[in-house]
């Protein structure tokens, strides 16, 4: 078996950037029409709750400040002679709630010095793609900043409801997910640019 790493998701957003949405879409159709989903597994987690600031706490409120952190990392790419290819993208996913040293509202962030973490979920997944055609780097990149975290989204949003009520947390129900890019489009769609 030969595993080829596949390290160019820090650049992911710049490398985009530079490329236009009629090439974009192209490069996505076809890899999506390439690729089919076979698994999604948690591969790390961590959590916690921090119950003195739990009490009375609605985690469904604007009373705290929900952070989510959603992101491809990096992928590999899996040969074997014989055998359908296939691409594992590899995926953080975090969520936790904070209020400042009083007790109080933060604005918004995923990091803030005066922040008390109320509660913490943390998750890496794989999500494994059989391959049907050869895909190039720019496919694997469009595919990755739009599918990935669509395909993991529900396992996530279980994981997180489910975690928070063994946390002794109130049920937190994600929303369903809505890629940026999505609606980026459907603006331009609008617009008559796409």
């Amino acid at each position: 078996m030969l595993i080829v790493c596949i390290k160019f998701w820090k650049s992911v957003k710049s490398q985009l950037k530079n490329m236009n949405k009629t090439t974009y879409l192209k490069l996505l159709k076809e890899s999506i029409q390439a690729l089919n989903i076979i698994d999604v597994q948690i591969i790390n987690f961590s959590g916690f709750c921090n119950i003195d600031h739990l009490a009375g706490l609605n985690l469904n409120h604007a009373d705290y400040v929900l952070a989510n952190l959603a992101q491809v990392t990096d992928s590999q790419e899996h040969k074997e002679e014989g055998q359908n290819n296939k691409l594992i993208f590899f995926a953080e996913m975090g969520i936790k709630w904070s209020l400042d040293k009083n007790g109080h509202k933060l604005s918004k962030g995923w990091i803030s010095k005066d922040a008390i973490d109320v509660c913490k979920i943390e998750t890496r997944y794989a999500a494994t793609y059989s391959k049907t055609a050869d895909l190039t780097k720019d496919h694997v990149l469009a595919f990755g900043s739009q599918n990935v975290v669509f395909n993991i989204w529900p396992y996530w949003r279980e994981y997180v409801s489910s975690q928070t009520q063994k946390m002794g947390a109130p049920k937190l129900v994600l929303p369903f997910y809505q890629p940026l890019a999505d609606q980026e489009l459907k603006i331009d769609r609008e617009a008559g640019k796409v």
